[in-house]
């Protein structure tokens, strides 16, 4: 027993390490980038490029390194059994989460507006997200949609569900489910962001859990994405007032869709 214990240990100690790695390669990706840029890049030509443009270089840069990471990991551990789904069922179930999961977090925004913007630190927050989103609205928008609708959710799906998710689901599942969710949330790094992550982040991870495939959480954090940065030709009044009718009516849809999809997961069998 003792020797079980002490092999448990060293195996949840390397887990975390390899998150805390996943995570390193991450800064270090993005620090020598932009490192790089401006040293080779005069200044006044650096300060006309686009933020986007950089994030979207670093972003796929890390899309391939964490491709093969994920890729190491599927074979490296063993698939628990499955049950098949027919691709049309899952895509659409993946839209309304995404829906219901764009809902909930427009009613969480309209709640820290309305009744939280008179805590400081929730108020800094606020100011701080608003002065990011008048930033995005600047940018041009293929950059804009490389780096924040494409490739920023792919890498992140690949650290969060295809890495983190599955270093810590060898040591138990449902604690893997919330901290994977969890660490998600934090890794934005700002208040109102974190919390309607943490949302996404658990709606991504069910649905990964519950097919075994890293593409349907993918696509629901690209839709989601996309749903929050329209392209301009779209971005009016009247598009927005029905897209969020839409998405509030889906919350229960959703919710209803996460529950039954975690009390399927209960009868999973894992072959560990």
């Amino acid at each position: 027993m003792e020797e079980f214990v002490s092999h448990r240990k060293i195996g949840i100690s390397k887990s975390i390490l390899l998150c805390l790695g996943v995570l390193f390669l991450y800064d270090f990706i993005d620090s020598f980038v932009w490192g790089y840029a401006e040293a080779a890049m005069s200044e006044e030509a650096f300060e006309r490029t686009s933020y986007y443009f950089f994030d979207s270089i670093i972003c796929a840069v890390l899309c391939f390194l964490f491709f093969f990471l994920y890729l190491g990991l599927r074979w490296r551990f063993k698939q628990s059994k499955t049950k098949s789904y027919h691709p049309f069922w899952i895509l659409s179930q993946s839209i309304i989460i995404t829906l219901g999961i764009s809902g909930l977090t427009n009613l969480w925004l309209d709640f820290s507006y309305s009744k939280l913007s008179h805590i400081p630190f929730v108020a800094s927050s606020i100011k701080s997200y608003d002065a990011t989103w008048e930033g995005i609205e600047k940018e041009p928008y293929l950059y804009v949609l490389l780096a924040v609708v494409v490739l920023g959710p792919i890498v992140e799906e690949f650290m969060f569900r295809g890495i983190i998710f599955r270093l810590l689901e060898e040591q138990n599942v449902y604690l893997a489910l919330i901290l994977s969710s969890l660490f998600f949330g934090l890794w934005h790094m700002e208040f109102i962001q974190s919390v309607y992550t943490v949302f996404l982040g658990f709606a991504t991870v069910i649905v990964y859990f519950r097919t075994q495939s890293i593409v349907y959480p993918m696509l629901i954090h690209i839709l989601y994405n996309f749903l929050s940065t329209l392209p301009p030709a779209w971005d009016n009044t009247m598009f927005y007032h029905w897209l969020n009718k839409i998405e509030l009516f889906m919350i229960l849809p959703c919710f209803l869709l996460l529950f039954f999809m975690i009390k399927s997961n209960k009868k999973r069998v894992f072959l560990y």
